[in-house]
């Protein structure tokens, strides 16, 4: 069973719920949430601790929130629940947590905001950025979040983040079908399974489970919900 809810973010919390929403978590946690230096991702951070804590009691039935450890690339997995993964991620006005106990997840949701395409050239596989270049101008940003959320989304599932070189591996977009992932070297990567989604407009979802039967559900809910059933 694979899940993702999605929280739309309206503002930024006020210092009374803050804090309080933070003293619910556990001081490891507190203390890697204070320590980003904008205000919005600190935010951001607590909503996608928040956001895992009510996804393992709805999914799970787990009541209080585990403790985290990290591996060696300092991703968090759950050890007192080894058969569950899950990942967070967070841009603009959405925070979105995965959780499966079907292998492992890796979730990327970007803020589509206009960029330099060179960017494609420097980082992502020649394949990609020659697919983005040669395409229609109007779409060359849109295929750009698409390749960008993937790769996110798979380098957070395989657990190592930029240990894995961008351009190590590269993406096929078929149109009506499901996104293939191959290596540089054009050898086929096995066992993963990838969906795009759109949760908002402008916004670009990528999802990513090591399972061969991919079905999710993704479910929306709103700030007030989620932060009244922890005050």
């Amino acid at each position: 069973m694979t899940v993702l809810y999605a929280l739309h973010i309206d503002n930024l919390l006020p210092e009374n719920t803050f804090y309080p929403l933070l003293d619910t978590l556990s001081t490891r946690v507190q203390a890697g949430i204070m320590r980003f230096k904008k205000e919005t991702d600190r935010h951001r951070s607590l909503l996608g601790k928040l956001l895992l804590k009510w996804t393992l009691r709805k999914v799970y039935g787990i009541q209080a929130m585990p403790e985290l450890t990290y591996n060696q690339y300092k991703r968090p997995y759950l050890k007192e629940f080894p058969s569950i993964d899950f990942n967070i991620s967070h841009s603009g006005g959405w925070v979105v947590c995965g959780v499966t106990d079907n292998g492992q997840i890796g979730v990327d949701v970007q803020q589509m905001r206009p960029i330099n395409l060179e960017i494609a050239r420097r980082f992502f596989a020649p394949r990609e950025a020659n697919f983005i270049e040669n395409s229609v101008p109007e779409y060359q940003l849109d295929y750009f979040y698409r390749f960008w959320t993937l790769k996110e989304a798979y380098i957070k599932a395989e657990g190592k983040g930029m240990h894995m070189p961008l351009d190590s591996f590269y993406f096929d977009l078929y149109m009506g079908l499901a996104p293939e992932i191959r290596l540089s070297s054009n050898g086929k990567i096995e066992g993963w399974k990838f969906i795009l989604h759109e949760p908002a407009k402008d916004y670009k979802l990528a999802v990513c489970v090591s399972t061969n039967a991919f079905n999710y559900n993704l479910i929306k809910i709103n700030m007030d919900r989620l932060t009244e059933a922890y005050l």
